[in-house]
């Protein structure tokens, strides 16, 4: 809305602002806009020390009763504006007090940029020192590292010549055990590939056999359905034609009624009693409407009868929609939930046949 564009505008410039100078006045502090949104945003940024509010009195009004404004040091004091107008030289004078408050404003805005500045550029030296100290007390660790890896190699190369000579020592008693105890584990490790494959084969076929099961549920589930909806297409072309065939019925009884009811009406003559039973003559009561009151009735009777039938038609095959839906929703989650345990009981055996193979070399 363009409403709400020039609300964001002024928004953006208000946060965007050092200095706030507001010309007050009654309209100024009457505006429901200026109240309920510009003073909010600027009075949170001048108490958070982002803005410097100058206030300027253009004429006499209330301001001393909105805090934003009652405790500011106004540009001309509390004179207003107004009373400057005078002459040219009040006039001159008001706008040097105001430029000169604002250029005060400005240079200390600048100052303490200024000093923001230097405190960030002395933060940025300590940090470079800091960095510089770290630089070199990483390079001192990393030597040190060096030196302790150096040190623990050359440890680790006289463990392994002690080893070394320990295993020649032991001589080809310690070899021939170890492989014995190779050809064991290889034989295990055979055996462990053999069951694997076994599980894995019969892991395949019951996963097939979920697959055919599924698909056979699915076709019939998918039968049943175009059933139902036949079904229910040849229940609703019924309920069609029986409505249809009735409310023909319905017609062709009001038109036989309301013809013979129209034949009495016709043929009573002016002076003879009313049809509609009043007592009066016909000239005087309904002698110039040719419309009977009971073909109106039987009309709007037929009318009803056949909304009803309509609704508890729409209403049945609603619920059997409803109810296939129940139902295909049930054997999607049996499905699934076989599908489920199926898995389970293939990892369950996959787990039990890695921990029979783990135990068996250190048998």
């Amino acid at each position: 809305m363009p409403g709400d564009e020039f609300r964001r505008e002024i928004e953006a410039e208000i946060d965007n602002a050092h200095i706030a100078l507001l010309v007050v006045s009654q309209f100024f502090l009457n505006s429901a806009f200026i109240r309920g949104s510009e003073m909010p945003r600027i009075a949170r940024r001048a108490d958070s020390r982002q803005m410097i509010v100058m206030p300027v009195l253009v004429g006499r009004c209330d301001f001393d009763e909105y805090p934003l404004l009652a405790g500011r040091h106004m540009a001309l004091g509390p004179v207003p504006l107004i009373q400057y107008t005078e002459n040219d030289a009040k006039w001159d004078d008001a706008r040097y007090e105001i430029l000169r408050g604002l250029k005060e404003q400005v240079r200390s805005i600048r100052a303490a940029h200024a000093q923001a500045k230097q405190t960030e550029r002395q933060k940025a030296a300590a940090d470079k020192a800091a960095a510089d100290r770290a630089v070199a007390e990483r390079a001192a660790a990393k030597k040190a590292a060096k030196e302790k890896a150096a040190a623990d190699k050359a440890a680790e190369k006289a463990v392994a010549a002690t080893i070394a000579a320990e295993r020649v020592a032991a001589g080809e008693a310690a070899r021939e055990k170890a492989k014995a105890k190779r050809i064991a584990a290889e034989r295990a490790a055979l055996q462990d590939a053999e069951l694997h494959r076994a599980a894995t084969a019969r892991a395949a076929a019951e996963r097939s056999e979920a697959e055919r099961v599924s698909a056979e549920r699915t076709a019939v589930e998918k039968a049943e359905h175009e059933k139902a909806v036949a079904e229910l297409a040849e229940a609703e072309q019924a309920a069609r034609e029986r409505r249809r065939s009735e409310r023909a019925a319905a017609v062709k009884t009001a038109e036989e009624k309301a013809a013979a009811e129209r034949a009495v009406w016709e043929q009573s003559g002016r002076n003879d009693p009313c049809p509609c039973g009043s007592g009066r003559k016909y000239k005087r009561c309904h002698w110039h409407e040719r419309v009977s009151p009971e073909e109106v009735a039987a009309e709007e009777a037929a009318q009803e009868q056949a909304k009803a039938e309509r609704a508890a038609a729409e209403k049945l095959a609603w619920e059997k929609i409803a109810a296939e839906r129940a139902a295909r929703e049930m054997a999607m989650e049996e499905r699934i939930a076989a599908e489920r345990a199926a898995w389970e009981k293939f990892a369950a055996e996959r787990t039990r046949r890695g921990t029979s193979a783990e135990k068996r070399p250190r048998e």
